[in-house]
């Protein structure tokens, strides 16, 4: 844990939570700042702290 990750993906809001679907399987749920709460659905690259088996806080999300 607390390792530095930059993961791309299909970045989903699934009601409360939100998910990155990482290209070849597999899902991280992101812990996201207010900021980027509204951020729409879709492809992007996000890079943030491994805080549990597969969860990372996000520092920064970048739409592809």
């Amino acid at each position: 844990m607390g390792e530095l990750l930059e993961v791309s993906g299909m970045v989903v809001a699934d009601g409360r939570h939100t998910k990155l679907f990482v290209n070849g399987g597999g899902c991280w749920q992101l812990d996201v700042p207010f900021r980027y709460r509204k951020l729409p659905d879709g492809r992007a690259r996000v890079r943030g702290t491994r805080s549990g088996f597969n969860r990372i806080d996000v520092e920064t999300i970048e739409q592809l």
